[in-house]
């Protein structure tokens, strides 16, 4: 749908590694998107406004990660943890 005028999308994303020994890292990441657009005449009833989102642009998410590596003689051991979510 377009949405008549102009519209205003900002937001934050955060990462934070860390890698409190060797060969183990933890991630943490977020993101809050921002998003004002303008209300838009509803297509089934013209005479109604209605708010206009964006397509494929979720709330606030997260996201958490543990890496692990590991020597086994003649290759390297990986281990790999992760979740996700959003609102």
């Amino acid at each position: 749908m377009n949405a008549p005028g102009k519209g205003i999308i900002k937001g934050l994303e955060i990462d934070a590694p860390l890698a409190p020994v060797e060969g183990l890292t933890l991630t943490a990441a977020y993101a809050y998107p921002d998003l004002h657009l303008p209300q838009a005449p509803n297509p089934l009833s013209a005479s109604r406004l209605i708010n206009v989102g964006i397509v494929a642009t979720p709330g606030p998410a997260f996201s958490d990660a543990v890496d692990h590596q590991y020597p086994l003689g003649f290759a390297t051991g990986r281990v790999h943890f992760d979740a996700n979510g959003y609102r």
